[in-house]
């Protein structure tokens, strides 16, 4: 880039951190050899340039992230926090997380702190699902001051995001960006309240890291990666462009501190808007379903299926009854293409699924022993949508006193697991009769009453159908060990 260029960019952004006058004099002296590198007043000048950018943004973009308090009571007992196992040390929310090992048993009233993103000027916000899941009571204050009560319009745990609504008319809002858009490198500004109230509305900048991550933290996941600091009381809060826009809902750190090492992500805005559309239409969020059990193509899979790269995913299992079957997919087919795109990634299929309209009709490249297919499916609705999926959550968990969820790549490596079918158990109730019983983290259930598990949907609708006093039969599986567990639900 020119130095005519750069200032042309730094006069329209109006601003830079006397830092970036290094990085704009390197960017200068390297991409144009020919011409004469900047003085030190011109870099200066450069940085101040860019810095008014920032200042500009922190401005338009400060009053409508707002600071949230949210008041639950924890049950401690027998509960795991987020991220045991392998991400013990590694992955931390933005609060203090409840049941740690050592606690004593019983309820914990707790006091969660975490931002929001004002989306309306009637008052509607976007935050993260763990940040009021399950409140009794949330307030929101803005960087104004005022403060108000809000009421919870739905959450959605399998991508964390959930969405909370105020009394106000003109409030400010932020504009949302198109994430689709976001490329590694350029400068983003994380704005939220980190550590605690006294603290919100603080700006922190970065630059994106990566995008397209996983961390097995949620069902759906394309976090965007970022440098910007991003501490506890951050999530749910904004991450920005250069051009005001929000492209990101902060959501979870990698950390071995508690605090910011420089790995920070963000949920994609695109995502979000489709999932707070639905909440605020419905209530609930309506995902795209085909019926298949998938796996993402190893090296050993490329080998066994002698196929030319390792794009697209493995249907290791078709559901009876489900649109996939309708359609002709068969078990070991190779699905390697969505309307005419290549696939990626296991998890960009799926979210690609899942963010598709059901009764759409999707077209689907397939392998199928070394021959090409070309199969038409009209999705279906996921079949647990009918319903809240956090509700059915905790009245599942009440029941029995265990916590489940689908198995994906992350949780096979966590628990060691070899199958992808079924729910893996990821806690357990201390003195449930889940517990008394020897259920354990990391059992993966694969029958509930003599009917096959193979996701979170058909555990709901078995559990859904018991009542206090029944016995519920469980198939579990074990490393090398299948058992059969009868557990009497309680009568309280």
């Amino acid at each position: 880039m020119s130095a005519r260029r750069i200032r042309g960019v730094a006069a329209k952004l109006g601003g830079a951190a006397i830092v970036v006058a290094v990085i704009g004099w390197i960017a200068v002296s390297y991409s144009t050899p020919t011409e004469a590198a900047p003085s030190g007043g011109e870099a200066l000048s450069y940085a101040r340039d860019l810095g008014k950018a920032f200042t500009g943004v922190a401005k338009s973009v400060v009053p409508s992230v707002v600071t949230i308090s949210s008041d639950k009571v924890i049950h401690t007992a027998g509960r795991m926090p987020e991220g045991h196992g392998e991400f013990d040390e590694f992955f931390g929310r933005f609060f203090g997380m409840p049941g740690m090992p050592g606690m004593d048993g019983g309820e914990v009233r707790q006091r969660a702190l975490g931002s929001g993103v004002i989306v309306s000027d009637d008052g509607y916000i976007v935050t993260n699902n763990h940040v009021v899941s399950d409140a009794e009571e949330i307030s929101v204050t803005l960087s104004s001051g005022d403060e108000f009560e809000a009421e919870l319009v739905g959450t959605d745990p399998k991508t964390d995001v959930a969405v909370i609504k105020i009394d106000g008319k003109g409030l400010p809002h932020a504009n949302l960006g198109d994430s689709d858009d976001v490329e590694v490198g350029e400068w983003v500004l994380a704005i939220g309240s980190p550590f605690s109230q006294e603290l919100g509305a603080t700006v922190t900048a970065g630059i994106v890291s990566a995008t397209g991550r996983g961390l097995g933290l949620a069902n759906y996941e394309d976090f965007i990666q970022t440098d910007a600091a991003i501490n506890p009381g951050n999530s749910g809060g904004a991450l920005v462009n250069l051009d005001g826009e929000v492209i990101g809902i902060n959501t979870a750190i990698a950390t071995r501190s508690g605090g910011s090492q420089g790995v920070g992500f963000a949920i994609p805005i695109n995502m979000v808007r489709d999932i707070e559309n639905d909440l605020i239409d419905d209530g609930k969020v309506t995902r795209g379903w085909i019926g298949i059990a998938i796996q993402p193509i190893t090296k050993e899979f490329q080998e066994a299926f002698d196929l030319p790269n390792r794009s697209g995913v493995l249907v290791s299992k078709v559901e009876p009854g489900s649109p996939a079957e309708e359609a002709g997919l068969k078990q070991r087919d190779v699905i390697r293409y969505l309307n005419g795109e290549e696939i990626e990634s296991f998890r960009a299929f799926r979210n690609e699924v899942a963010r598709t309209e059901p009764g759409t009709r999707i077209r689907l490249g397939v392998d199928r022993g070394g021959k090409d297919k070309k199969i038409t499916v009209v999705l279906g609705t996921f079949p647990e949508d009918g319903e809240t999926p956090a509700a059915s959550d905790r009245r599942s968990g009440e029941k029995l006193g265990i916590e489940v969820t689908n198995i994906t790549p992350e949780l096979q490596r966590r628990f060691n697991l070899d199958r992808s079918e079924g729910v893996v158990v990821t806690s357990v109730r201390r003195g449930s009769v889940a517990a008394r019983n020897g259920i354990a983290p990391g059992d993966v259930i694969l029958e509930t009453n003599r009917t096959e598990v193979y996701g979170v949907s058909e555990y709901r609708k078995a559990i859904g159908k018991v009542d206090p006093g029944d016995v519920v039969l469980l198939l579990v599986e074990r490393g090398d060990n299948t058992r059969f567990v009868a557990l009497r639900v309680p009568k309280k």
